[in-house]
């Protein structure tokens, strides 16, 4: 019996495409897994307290997924959410959008491994990183082109 993983995707708001095609992936690697984004209207219901939503969805996590981009690295929340899940001892696998570069990271992602997304194998080893293994279906070309594009669309 496999166990659920609760996986957090922090971005800002620029990279919601981004941030949303990586979620379609996770979902379709893994049945047994949980996937939050913060402002998607569907983990934080209109009308409900979000702020407690974020914070349960934060304790939760099993692995924070940050997608680094310059509106990432200006975002107070992004740097929140990497900081709560930091302190909780917990994986974070920060993955930079083409054209972020890593000396752009500031703290506490500065501190962190992170992963360029430039190939179908960054998706391999993201799935490996948060605790997927080799439990999930692989990672195919078709998601690696569907969260490509949306990099491109975002300018990021």
């Amino acid at each position: 019996m496999s166990t659920k993983r609760n996986i957090f995707i922090s971005y800002a708001s620029p990279d919601l495409a981004v941030a949303l095609a990586m979620e379609q992936w996770l979902r379709r690697t893994s049945p047994n897994i949980g996937v939050f984004l913060a402002a998607d209207y569907t983990s934080i219901p209109l009308g409900a307290e979000w702020f407690a939503k974020i914070s349960t969805a934060l304790l939760q996590a099993d692995a924070l997924i940050v997608l680094g981009s310059a509106a990432a690295v200006r975002s107070t929340w992004v740097s929140f959410e990497a900081g709560f899940v930091a302190s909780n001892g917990r994986p974070i696998v920060p993955v930079l959008l083409p054209p972020f570069r890593p000396e752009q990271l500031k703290p506490p992602l500065a501190f962190r491994q992170w992963i360029r997304f430039a190939s179908q194998d960054s998706l391999f080893r993201i799935q490996k990183a948060i605790g997927l293994g080799k439990r999930g279906v692989k990672a195919s070309q078709q998601a690696y082109r569907r969260i490509a594009r949306a990099c491109a669309d975002a300018g990021s």
